[in-house]
């Protein structure tokens, strides 16, 4: 077995493959938060053209927004400047166009749509960049405004595909009139954010909405009954946002979902799933020693059709290490001679009527402690190269 156990296979354009620097666990012993590194990848595709496309950002400034995120030094507006970062990124192109409205119980900002040239992209994200947290929160009026950034297109721009994506935590009401039916709305909600006001906006017109609450995500239940899953984190914050990332796991951490967004020619996206591995066990593997511990499928929609991907599984080996209990066994026993021998030479120091006689009785432990030192060494060399010689202990057969 190679040092770091990873898999993959060709048999579909989008490769899952997997990753863990964890080979052997002993088998009386337990492995908590074992971290297994997933990944989805589109190889470089020849395209000849990508459709233009024109997205108005909707960003929630209000002042909860401020709020950290759990487990992070981050707050939730820095969590959305990392995904808008992206956003531009991916939008690279004179033939793709962005417009931005930040809101909180009013109209703080807007960017009447801009190229994504050079220019444009820097002027989106100083704009971003400059966003800071205050005031309550209104979703009705950023709604309102959004979608007329599209509405004035000329009659050849509006044959660009075109779409708003919305982030807030707010739990402000809202009403199907307020939400335009002409395009549609992707939206993802922090903490507070009312799933019912973020599954409206995504119905009326094919849209989609996402709940990020991460510190949910970080408390799947365990079962000691076999391995489990009791962590799953994307590669950073902004996949979390920007690409939609998705994760439910059963209640007693033995299955689940990961969405990961879409992905194009060249991306790649990755997850890191955190295991508990309990102690003993027999695999099916081909010997008694293997384990495997999760396996991973994968599929994707391609033109319209559920498209099967390639599986993974994880495995590692399970020895059960008993040339190794038998070295520790070795240890302990010389450790209680060595004490043993000292209790006994104390005594006799203690019990010396001469001088003499008690430079005697150090001489001798200062010989006897050599002469333990060297058999206990020469002891335990010889159980370890037996050890080695017998492998029991290591992923490799002789």
């Amino acid at each position: 077995m190679a040092p770091a156990q990873a898999a993959a296979s060709s048999s579909s354009v989008m490769q899952l493959s997997t990753f863990t620097k964890v080979t052997s666990i002993p088998r009386n012993q337990k492995m908590s938060d074992m971290k297994v590194t997933v990944k989805l990848a589109v190889p470089e595709m020849a395209v000849p053209h990508h459709a233009a496309v024109d997205i108005v950002a909707v960003i929630d400034v209000s002042g909860s927004m401020k709020d950290q995120v759990p487990g992070s030094n981050k707050n939730m507006l820095d969590l959305v400047k990392e995904a808008m970062e992206n956003v531009v990124e991916n939008l690279a192109g004179a033939d793709n166009r962005l417009a931005i409205v930040a809101f909180d119980n009013s109209i703080k900002k807007t960017q009447d749509l801009q190229r994504m040239t050079g220019e444009g992209q820097r002027k989106s994200l100083d704009m971003v960049k400059s966003l800071a947290p205050q005031g309550r929160t209104n979703f009705a009026k950023a709604l309102e405004r959004a979608p007329q950034f599209l509405n004035a297109r000329s009659v050849e721009e509006k044959n660009c595909l075109a779409f708003i994506i919305f982030f807030s935590d707010g739990d402000a009401g809202l009403k199907a009139e307020n939400i335009n039916p002409n395009y549609p709305i992707h939206a993802f909600g922090f903490s507070a954010a009312k799933p019912e006001a973020l599954e409206l906006m995504a119905n009326v017109n094919s849209g989609s909405y996402t709940l990020i609450d991460k510190d949910h995500l970080n408390k799947i239940p365990e079962n000691a009954c076999g391995v489990t899953v009791t962590k799953v984190e994307p590669e950073n914050a902004a996949t979390v946002v920007g690409d939609s990332f998705k994760c439910n796991i059963t209640p007693d951490g033995r299955a689940g979902e990961i969405f990961l967004g879409a992905l194009s020619s060249g991306k790649v996206r990755e997850v890191i799933v955190h295991l508990d591995v309990p102690k003993g066990g027999i695999g099916a593997g081909a010997d008694d020693d293997e384990w495997k511990l999760v396996a991973f499928g994968s599929n994707y929609k391609q033109d319209g059709k559920i498209v099967e991907g390639n599986n993974c599984i994880v495995a590692v080996v399970r020895p059960s290490c008993k040339e190794l209990d038998w070295i520790e066994e070795r240890l302990k026993y010389w450790c209680k001679v060595k004490v043993d021998l000292s209790a006994m030479y104390d005594k006799a120091e203690t019990e010396a009527e001469k001088p003499k006689c008690g430079k005697v009785t150090e001489a001798l432990r200062e010989a006897s402690d050599e002469a333990i030192d060297l058999a206990m060494h020469r002891d335990i060399y010889t159980a370890v190269l037996h050890a080695i010689k017998m492998r029991q202990c290591s992923g490799d057969k002789a």
